[in-house]
């Protein structure tokens, strides 16, 4: 089977699912992309991955721009992308199925080849019901019409599949599983560090007590400000033991938030900058637990790298991932970050009882072993065999 995967941007975490499915299909895997916006990184890993399979365009351009993403909001902002040499590139590929990611951009043009040729055409979906809330009618117009012609749909978890659910995908055809973070070097990485220098970095943070640990963007979607009250409330309780919050990651609102730890008057609270990937490791092993108080989420990828770091995790109930990682009372548990008393609680838990943390981080390794790039790839196979199926069907 010859798959085509259109996917204009992408990153390292991509790089073993396409190898995982590249060995599935035999050598069969051809990634279409945007070379002026993927990462060189990636790139540079997608090519001696698939050598000449990796087809780079250059020639897109943006037809419409409308609104600002640097709230990291969805539908806050609108625009269309066209690449004109796409729909000839997929013409001498010949793919037997193509991948689109999403149901815009690049994934428009890959609908027109399946209009006008048949060839199948599976998505890769993450939205959820609480990213799409505030969804215009137009989106979701379209969202509807172009279902009609997908074959099958790969989403992350359930709450994708639900959302793809009501937007008229039959059920049978949505397949789950289609997410996986690149954990297995970084727990290997995060497993050889020595008890000495694991102490080293504590004491390089300024760790006090119990490490809680968040990496992301400080934009407003992240949620850190909510983090920051639920911070003030387990300072004000009198029996909470000293902890150290430590905020990896760097964004336009790092000077709110440091005039807001002022405000409150907040104790331990570490602003670490932008994290290099080769250090996010020792940051991992320095800490005691995760969390995350996302706003906004479809899939963090962070939470699965920090479970295969060994921390549990407290995740926000608005982070897409939480249904298939977050198992509550076993590896961590779930808030609402819209209220501070729930996720200071949640945070007291662990401050409290410490002999939860060992346990707890041990769950988190054994369900984030589970979502491997192995499993990921598989999905997408699936879901192209089912796409080829209905495709014979459909013929007959």
């Amino acid at each position: 089977m010859k798959v085509a995967w259109i996917n204009r941007t992408f990153g390292n975490y991509r790089i073993p699912v396409y190898a995982e499915l590249d060995r599935l299909l035999g050598g069969g895997l051809h990634v279409l992309y945007s070379a002026p916006r993927a990462r060189p990184q990636a790139v540079e890993r997608l090519h001696a991955l698939l050598g000449d399979r990796a087809i780079a365009l250059r020639d897109e351009r943006v037809l419409v721009h409308r609104g600002n993403a640097t709230s990291g909001y969805a539908n806050r902002h609108l625009e269309v992308m066209f690449e004109p040499s796409l729909l000839p590139a997929l013409a001498r590929c010949k793919p037997d199925v193509m991948i689109g990611e999403g149901l815009a951009a690049w994934t428009a043009t890959a609908l027109v080849r399946r209009i006008t040729t048949g060839t199948p055409l599976v998505v890769s979906y993450q939205r959820t019901r609480h990213t799409e809330r505030n969804v215009q009618w137009f989106r979701t117009a379209y969202r509807r019409a172009a279902l009609r012609f997908i074959d099958a749909v790969c989403c992350n978890g359930r709450l994708s599949a639900e959302y793809t659910q009501w937007l008229g995908m039959p059920r049978h055809r949505i397949i789950e599983g289609a997410n996986a973070a690149e954990t297995q070097d970084l727990a290997r990485q995060c497993a050889a560090i020595p008890t000495a220098e694991r102490a080293e970095w504590r004491q390089r943070l300024r760790v006090k007590g119990m490490a809680f640990f968040f990496l992301g963007r400080l934009i407003e979607l992240k949620g850190v400000d909510r983090l920051l009250e639920a911070w003030r409330l387990v300072q004000q309780a009198s029996d909470s033991p000293p902890a150290t919050l430590l905020l990896g990651g760097d964004g336009p609102l790092r000077g709110e938030l440091r005039a807001l730890c002022e405000r409150y008057r907040l104790r331990n609270v570490r602003f670490l900058g932008a994290i290099e990937y080769e250090d996010i490791a020792p940051h991992y092993a320095a800490a005691d637990v995760f969390l995350i108080p996302t706003l906004e989420d479809n899939w963090s990828l962070v939470v699965p790298e920090a479970m295969a770091c060994g921390l549990p995790v407290l995740s926000s109930r608005f982070n897409g991932c939480w249904p298939e990682l977050v198992h509550t009372g076993v590896n961590g548990f779930t808030f609402d970050p819209n209220n501070p008393e729930e996720l200071a609680a949640r945070i007291r838990y662990f401050l409290l009882d410490p002999t939860t943390v060992g346990p707890m981080g041990e769950a988190s390794k054994r369900i984030a072993a589970q979502f491997s790039p192995h499993r990921a790839a598989g999905a997408f196979l699936r879901a192209c065999e089912l796409a080829m199926a209905r495709h014979t069907e459909v013929s007959n």
